[in-house]
């Protein structure tokens, strides 16, 4: 949200018990009310560059499937007409500069430590043809005015273009016989060597049919799941001991692992 322009800087990262997560909800309100005493609203901010930015972010930071999804959906309610291949293109040009959880140990309280999504923005910014960093935000300045002072405090975390991850995004939309439509994949988290794959591709057509394929039994709060069960029977199953279950204390979960 931050990326779109639709969050006040900070937004991002910031700790949700934090005192300056605290501050910011109070500075969001009464924003909020600023705006509409000004009637500016999402749909004056919000356009297809908007969008191409947001999922820059996103590449940056390693790609996250559900983005696409709820990007998507945003510009759908914007009225923005936008191709599922432009991420691609989004892809090409963005840099894999922060690898986080569950790619990496690195958590987004690190990510805030480092800077949070304010130095990523700002890095991205600086780097020609990027992102637009003149575009406006709900603060009245541009994308880049609202991060210029925003610094990088751990070159681990947040990577510099030139010892990127890789030197391009984390996420892919790929097209073919099985994704006529396009399909999301995380390259970012996919191990080099798998992938080129050649063999054969097992398609489901509802849940009942798909099994849940583990070599390593899932504890989830009083109950194993099998690598025999099959998916629906196990979504139902994994919610009913979620609502039955008392949490199990940690030393006896770790011993029943394998």
């Amino acid at each position: 949200m931050e990326m779109l322009g639709v969050a006040l800087p900070g937004n991002g990262t910031l700790v949700a018990t934090s005192k300056e997560r605290h501050k910011l909800i109070y500075d969001a309100a009464r924003h909020l009310v600023e705006m509409v005493k000004k009637d500016i609203k999402p749909r004056d901010i919000i356009t297809q560059e908007t969008i191409d930015d947001a999922f820059a972010l996103d590449m940056a930071m390693g790609g996250s499937t559900n983005t696409v999804l709820h990007t998507l959906a945003i510009a759908n309610e914007a009225e923005i007409d936008y191709d599922l291949s432009r991420i691609n293109e989004v892809a090409k040009r963005i840099p894999y500069l922060s690898k986080i959880s569950p790619a990496s140990h690195y958590s987004m309280q690190d990510v805030h430590n480092a800077g949070g999504v304010s130095a990523i923005i700002k890095q991205l910014c600086e780097m020609e043809g990027a992102v637009h960093p003149d575009r406006i935000t709900i603060t009245g300045k541009s994308l880049y005015e609202n991060v210029k002072d925003a610094e990088v405090l751990n070159n681990d975390v947040i990577r510099s273009k030139e010892t990127a991850y890789s030197p391009v995004g984390g996420l892919s939309i790929l097209f073919g016989n099985i994704a006529p439509d396009g399909g999301v994949i995380k390259v970012g988290a996919v191990d080099p060597s798998i992938k080129t794959f050649k063999g054969e591709a097992i398609v489901y057509e509802s849940q009942d049919e798909a099994l849940v394929e583990s070599k390593v039994a899932m504890y989830v709060r009083g109950m194993w799941l099998s690598s025999a069960m099959k998916g629906q029977k196990a979504v139902r199953e994994c919610r009913k001991c979620l609502r039955q279950q008392p949490p199990l204390p940690e030393e006896d979960w770790k011993r029943r692992l394998p």
